[in-house]
C-alpha cells in the first residue's frame, strides 16, 4: 500500500510540473466553432460558421461558458444584426433579431440546437464543439404549441459537372419523435425550382456553370439548410490553366473524381517502372512517400514490385534511417508509411518507431518547426497515447503562426510559406479529430493564408509573392490536402479564369502519369508521389 501511494505521489507531482509548465508556454485560448442559421418566414438573415468566444458581455452581464448566448453575440457582430436580449426569471430570453419581434408574443424566436428544440434560456444552453444552432420566427398552435419544424436538404454530390444529374432529399425534423421523416417540398437552385416526392427526393441537374446554393421550402416549415454546389465543364481531360483575353463567363475547370483516379492511377504505372528489384522507388525518402501515395489509392505495398523483386513493404521493413540523414524526420516519415500501411508503428521489425522517434525529438533542434510539425503527425498517425508530448508541440507551433495566418519552417523565419502552412493544417486538423482542443481558429487562420496565396493558374507555390511564388506541383499537392482537411472543396478554390487547383496540378501531368515540377518544368518522382495522395483526396496521415 506504501509503494502504491508513494507512486501516486510521484506521478501527481509530474502532472501538477506538466500543467505548471503549460502555463508557463501560456496555452492559445481559441474558440470553438459553431454554425449558426437565423430564419424568417421570407429570409435568412445570417448561416455561416462562427468562431465562438469563451466570455460574452450583454444585458447587463457577464457569461462564461461557451453558451447559445455567446455564439449568437458572436453572428451578429460577423453578420452585421441586431440582437434583443432581456432578463427573465428562467434566463437570458431573445425578444428580437434585426428588430423583428411580436409584442403580443404570438410570434416568437424559436432556438435549436442540433435541430432539438431548446426549452432553457439562452445563457444556461452549452453549445460544444461543431453544433448547429438554429433560430426561426415562429407561430405556434394554442392548444398543442407546436412550433413549425425545419427542413433538412441533402445532395449526393456537391462537385459535379453541367447537366450532369445528382439526387436530392427533403426531410422534416419531427418534434414528437425527434427524428427524421421524409416531406414533400420545393427545391430552390438558383431560379429553377423542383418538387421532391412523397417519399422526399427528386434528381436535377443545372444548365449553366457556377456555384449554386441549394435549399427546400415549404408552407408551414423552417427553411432548410443551404448545401452549395459547384458546377462546371469538363474542358479536356488535362485542364488548361492559361487564362483567355475575355474571362467574363468563364467556365469553372471541373476536375471530376474519375479524372482524378485516372491520373492517380497513370502515376503509380509510372513510378512501378522506377522501382529496383530491392524494391526501393528511387531513394528511401521517396519509397516512404510511395507507400503513402498507394494508401491514398487503397492499393497494397506488400503486392507493389517488379517481376523476381522485392516488394515496396519489403524495402520499407529493411530500411534503417541512417544518422547522416535527417533523422527526425526520417523516422516521422518512416511512422507515416508504415500507419499508412496499417502495420504496426511500436514494432516494425522488431523495431518501436514511436519510442526512437521519441528519444530523438527531446533532442532536436528547437529552432526548427517543421520537424515539430512531422513528429506531432507521426505521433498522431501512430495514436501514441503521450498526449502531453502532442500538447506541447502543437501549443509550439501555434506560438509560431504569423499575423497572416501561415507558418514557416523555423522558428526564425518571420515569412509564411505554403508547404510548411499546408503541413500545419493537416497536423492541426488531425488532432482536432483525434479530440485535441481549441485549434479551430488557427486552422481557419492558416487556411486564409493559403487563400490568399493562390496564384491566378489555380495552383500554388512556395511562398506567397517574391521569387518562389511561381506555382508548382508539390506545393499544390500539400496545398489540396490542406483544403481537403479543412474540410474544403478545391474544385471551389476557382479562379476569375476557372482555373482551380486540381486543374493545374494536372496541367503538370505528362502522357505517362508522371508529374513535372511545373506545367514547363522537369519530372520529379517525388512530386509525382505527392500527386498521388492529393489526387486521391486523401490528407496526411493517410491510413
Amino acid at each position: 500500500m506504501g509503494l502504491f501511494k508513494n507512486r501516486l505521489k510521484r506521478q501527481l507531482l509530474v502532472v501538477g510540473c506538466w500543467l505548471l509548465v503549460l502555463g508557463l508556454i501560456g496555452q492559445p485560448t481559441m474558440a470553438l466553432t459553431a454554425n449558426v442559421r437565423i430564419e424568417t418566414p421570407t429570409e435568412t438573415i445570417f448561416d455561416g460558421d462562427v468562431n465562438v468566444p469563451e466570455t460574452v458581455t450583454v444585458a447587463g452581464g457577464t457569461y462564461s461558458g461557451y453558451k447559445e448566448v455567446n455564439a449568437l453575440v458572436e453572428a451578429s457582430k460577423v453578420g452585421g444584426f441586431s440582437l434583443g436580449i432581456s432578463s427573465s426569471p428562467w434566463g437570458l430570453s431573445l425578444d428580437s433579431i434585426n428588430g423583428i419581434s411580436d409584442p403580443t408574443w404570438s410570434k416568437y424566436w424559436n432556438q435549436r440546437v442540433n435541430w432539438e428544440n431548446n426549452y432553457v434560456g439562452i445563457d444556461s444552453k452549452i453549445i460544444s464543439q461543431d453544433d448547429s444552432i438554429l433560430v426561426h420566427y415562429t407561430g405556434y398552435d394554442p392548444v398543442t404549441f407546436a412550433v413549425d419544424m425545419p427542413l433538412k436538404l441533402e445532395v449526393s454530390k456537391t462537385d459535379l459537372t453541367v447537366g450532369e444529374q445528382f439526387n436530392v432529399a427533403t426531410t422534416y425534423f419531427d418534434d414528437a419523435t425527434a427524428a427524421f421523416k421524409p416531406v414533400e417540398a420545393t427545391v430552390r437552385v438558383g431560379t429553377a425550382s423542383y418538387k421532391t416526392d412523397a417519399s422526399g427526393k427528386t434528381t436535377v441537374s443545372v444548365s449553366q456553370d457556377g456555384t449554386y446554393d441549394i435549399y427546400a421550402e415549404k408552407d408551414g416549415y423552417v427553411r432548410s439548410n443551404k448545401v452549395r454546389i459547384v458546377a462546371g465543364k469538363i474542358i479536356n481531360n488535362t485542364p488548361q490553366v492559361q487564362a483567355p483575353a475575355d474571362i467574363k463567363d468563364v467556365p469553372i475547370i471541373i476536375v471530376t473524381k474519375a479524372m482524378r483516379k485516372n491520373g492517380s492511377n497513370k502515376s503509380i504505372n509510372n513510378l512501378k517502372k522506377l522501382q529496383n528489384k530491392k524494391g526501393c522507388v528511387e531513394n528511401p525518402a521517396t519509397s516512404a512517400w510511395m507507400a503513402i501515395a498507394l494508401a491514398s489509392a487503397k492499393k497494397s505495398s506488400a503486392r507493389f514490385k517488379v517481376k523476381r523483386g522485392q516488394s515496396l513493404l519489403a524495402y520499407l521493413i529493411s530500411y534503417t534511417p541512417q544518422k547522416n540523414s535527417n533523422i527526425i524526420s526520417d523516422y516521422a516519415r518512416q511512422i507515416l508509411a508504415v500507419a499508412a500501411m496499417r502495420k504496426n508503428t511500436r514494432n516494425f521489425n522488431r523495431k518501436n518507431l514511436v519510442w526512437k522517434l521519441r528519444d530523438l525529438f527531446r533532442k532536436n533542434n528547437k529552432n526548427l518547426l517543421n520537424d515539430d510539425n512531422f513528429a506531432a503527425l507521426a505521433f498522431l498517425a501512430a495514436k501514441t497515447p503521450n498526449r502531453k508530448l502532442v500538447y506541447k508541440i502543437i501549443f509550439n507551433l501555434l506560438a509560431n503562426q504569423h499575423a497572416d495566418g501561415g507558418f514557416s519552417y523555423a522558428k526564425n523565419v518571420s515569412a509564411s510559406d505554403i508547404d510548411d502552412t499546408a503541413a500545419t493544417i493537416q497536423t492541426l486538423a488531425e488532432a482536432r479529430k483525434q479530440g485535441y482542443r481549441c485549434l479551430d481558429n488557427a486552422i481557419i487562420k492558416a487556411i486564409g493564408f493559403l487563400k490568399a496565396a493562390q496564384n491566378a493558374d489555380g495552383g500554388f507555390g512556395f511562398t506567397k509573392g517574391g521569387s518562389f511564388s511561381k506555382s508548382n506541383s508539390m506545393s499544390t499537392s500539400w496545398a489540396i490536402q490542406a483544403i481537403i482537411s479543412a474540410k474544403q472543396n478545391p474544385n471551389s478554390w476557382s479562379k476569375s479564369n476557372g482555373s482551380t487547383p486540381y486543374s493545374f496540378l494536372l496541367a503538370c501531368q505528362n502522357k505517362n502519369g508522371s508529374f513535372r515540377y511545373n506545367p514547363t518544368g522537369q519530372t520529379q518522382t517525388l512530386a509525382t508521389a505527392y500527386a498521388i495522395a492529393a489526387l486521391n483526396g486523401k490528407c496526411w496521415p493517410v491510413r
